[in-house]
């Protein structure tokens, strides 16, 4: 079957991209306690940043798979309707 690979390309992406702010969140939990009481609204606003970078990839990840899904479906019933046109 030939199936756009940009959906593809963009779930995998969004899932490293997912991947990559989650460890950066967990180097950060690890390091939460060096810091000082003056640092903790920027560890504060990193921790929130991260956690919207990881909801956003999510989105993007399952929004490219459901495209993916939509594309495979289309060319099923095209390749239906194209054998069922010769019948």
């Amino acid at each position: 079957m030939i199936i756009s690979s940009m959906p593809r390309l963009t779930a995998l992406n969004s899932a490293y991209s997912g991947m990559s702010a989650s460890n950066a969140l967990m180097r950060l939990t690890a390091s939460a306690g060096s810091f000082t009481g003056g640092s903790t609204r920027a560890l504060l606003a990193s921790e929130q940043q991260l956690s919207n970078d990881m909801l956003t990839n999510s989105f993007t990840y399952r929004a490219a798979m459901a495209q993916e899904d939509a594309m495979k479906k289309l060319e099923k019933e095209n390749i239906k309707r194209s054998f069922s046109t010769f019948a």
